[in-house]
């Protein structure tokens, strides 16, 4: 059961939490001590001496002159040829000892760069690479900030900087505007370390601040632009792609954002969502996540080209789910132009509330190569559209060369948690695989790795090859006996080629998906304990294992249930909502809403109660909503509105 209470005389207004963007935290009047520690940091020597200038692709001209800037001295990188990319690096090239510029790796500090905009539209920004034993261990990733006025006049710009724990050394690199000309001057720093507001959601992801907070990337093939007005509702960013290259839009100025503030848990799936419209051509773009640990780029998973709703004209909100691998502390939240599209994207959530998932995202193969990362030497991949076990597959062709192989890791190359494959300990399990040879003579495989805490290498199994099946030419189903060691606490499943052959695969299956319905569903939370029925609260929230179910919640963790949106006192309606399971169990699929005005007696939707109220339950109301929720419209149909309402949700297994 799961019950909530509307009195309304004792109505409250909730306040929209105040945004923030953690990229223009910066206090407004740091001292800065340090300038002269970074080598020609305001370009006085006007040669570029100690400045490495490197590009790729398009047209960059560098010129370092000794007026102009801010004052004195300036850099400046020209892309008005377009295309490519364009950088300056400090010293030369060298690495910047951490202990010659004052600094402590995993505290973090304001860096600083004046930049104006020369001609052309688009202004520069910054990256840090970090460094460990002199090998690069990590980055910012290229981070934009959002133009300060037209971009024109000199203009100082913050970037804030955790050092990830174990640096030795910094890069700090300019980074060009794309198709502009961009002067650069005072890049320097504070000494002290600041404390990072922790980010609690997407910066200006309604786009109500325009472009602010948004880094964006794409070249001459894309151009962006912030509408004031029309939206859902309101302001809004639109790509335009004319059919080459690529797109993105970067949350946060382009710099990472911690897990912790979202409330994200690592080994945890949630559910990401963005609005998306499409004002010309075909593709809707998408979304892709990038998933960090420190500095250091994991893994990531992208969703492109989602289904239309409807024919894609109109507002609609698109939602995915993003399965936070083990090892991670933070994203990236990466919107992708449509290709030879003009897309508009609005409203972006990501959802603090963990649900069950799948041991393996895409385990048939039905969404082709999504959820699984692609590696090879010589060995291609296809995924057709028919002829697998069934419906689609994927098909790896080695050539059979010296030295080559190829393999696709599932979860987009991400640990997993142990858990999640209904393994709870030492021992051995059962894993399978449909396997067919469509030429050659070596069938495909299988190899589980093993990962402890902190994402650290527990070893894997080696590559499993099994037996053929008769002569392997019809699709039978493989069984990969598997021993887990203890300590383990998350894995990777990856499927592997078979030598000089072409090779089907389908249908993985792990320990945790041997089970269907509720009793497969339950045994992946293998810390509910023995409170494993239908109607138990192990959480103690007040919502049974059932409704957990049909919400798409963790039934081990507490969430909430229904919540209040809005209330008309005069006509009686009330707007509610809950999360809701797109795929539930078939003994949690149907619920059923009830209400009362004494917690005692409860009444179905339309049923009067004997005084003559009644409250009828519109679940179709047709009011927007963001990511996987449902809004529920309550109205009062009977001979008088009451003064105060409670509300059921009841899934039971009797409405199997």
């Amino acid at each position: 059961m799961n019950s909530f209470y509307f009195n309304n005389p004792m109505i409250k207004r909730v306040c929209r939490r105040a945004k923030i963007s953690a990229f223009f935290a910066a206090s407004l009047t740091p001292v800065w001590v340090a300038e002269g520690m970074i080598p020609d940091g305001d370009f006085e020597a006007a040669d570029g001496a100690a400045w490495e200038q490197t590009s790729g692709g398009g047209t960059f001209v560098y010129e370092f002159p000794a007026t102009g800037g801010n004052p004195g001295g300036c850099g400046i990188i020209d892309n008005t040829g377009g295309g490519g990319f364009g950088i300056l690096v400090t010293d030369n090239g060298l690495e910047l000892p951490l202990a010659n510029l004052g600094l402590t790796a995993g505290e973090a500090y304001d860096f600083k760069l004046d930049m104006r905009i020369v001609s052309g539209a688009n202004l520069g920004g910054l990256k840090v690479d970090f460094f460990e034993n002199g090998a690069l261990s990590g980055s910012t990733g290229d981070i934009f900030p959002q133009v300060i006025g037209t971009g024109a006049t000199w203009e100082t710009y913050s970037f804030q900087v955790t050092i990830p724990v174990g640096t030795e050394g910094l890069k700090l690199v300019p980074l060009w505007g794309a198709g502009s000309s961009v002067a650069y001057d005072n890049l320097t720093y504070d000494p002290n370390p600041i404390d990072v507001e922790a980010i609690t959601e997407i910066p200006n992801g309604d786009f109500e601040g325009g472009g602010a907070s948004w880094a964006q990337g794409g070249g001459e093939n894309t151009t962006f632009a912030f509408e004031a007005a029309d939206g859902n509702p309101n302001g809004y960013a639109v790509m335009e792609n004319d059919g080459a290259g690529f797109g993105v839009l970067v949350a946060n100025g382009g710099a990472i954002i911690p897990i912790g503030g979202l409330e994200l848990e690592a080994g945890s799936a949630y559910r990401f969502s963005q609005d998306m419209r499409l004002f010309s051509g075909s593709d809707l773009g998408g979304l892709k996540v990038e998933f960090y640990r420190g500095a250091v780029l994991k893994s990531e998973v992208s969703f492109t080209q989602p289904a239309p709703i409807g024919d894609g004209s109109e507002w609609a909100t698109y939602t995915f789910q993003v399965d936070i691998p083990l090892e991670v502390d933070g994203i990236k939240l990466v919107p992708l132009a449509g290709i030879g599209s003009r897309v508009g994207y609005d409203n972006f959530v990501v959802g603090s509330q963990a649900f069950p998932s799948p041991p393996i995202l895409n385990a048939g193969f039905e969404d082709g190569n999504a959820n699984w990362t692609e590696y090879q030497v010589g060995t291609t991949y296809d995924y057709p559209q028919t002829g697998g076990n069934p419906g689609r597959f994927v098909e790896m062709t080695n050539d059979g060369s010296e030295g080559s192989y190829g393999v696709i890791v599932a979860n987009g190359d991400s640990i997993s948690p142990k858990s999640r494959f209904g393994i709870t300990g030492e021992g051995n399990y059962e894993f399978k695989a449909d396997l067919k040879i469509f030429e050659g003579s070596s069938i495909g495989g299988l190899k589980i790795e093993f990962y402890g805490e902190g994402g650290a290498d527990f070893g894997n199994t080696g590559d499993m090859f099994p037996a053929l099946i008769g002569d392997g030419s019809t699709w039978e189903t493989y069984t990969f006996d598997v021993f887990v060691p203890a300590d383990v606490v998350g894995l990777k499943v990856v499927p592997l080629w078979g030598p000089g052959s072409r090779v089907g695969i389908d249908n993985i299956v792990v320990p945790g998906a041997l089970q269907d319905g509720y009793a497969g569903w339950i045994a992946g939370f293998p810390d509910v304990g023995e409170m494993t029925g239908f109607n138990d609260d192990p959480d103690q929230d007040g919502q049974p294992n059932g409704v957990e179910n049909h919400l798409g919640t963790d039934p081990s963790k507490a969430s909430t249930g229904l919540s209040m949106g809005r209330v008309n006192a005069a006509t009686g309606e009330i707007i509610f909502s809950h999360s809701i399971n797109l795929e539930p169990v078939p003994e949690a699929a149907n619920a059923s809403y009830f209400w009362s005005t004494d917690m005692v007696n409860f009444y179905g939707s339309g049923e009067a109660a004997p005084d003559g109220t009644s409250i009828t339950f519109d679940t179709n109301p047709g009011i927007p909503t963001t990511g996987l929720t449902r809004a529920i419209r309550a109205i009062s149909t009977g001979a008088q509105v009451p003064s105060r309402v409670f509300v059921r949700l009841q899934v039971s297994p009797a409405s199997r």
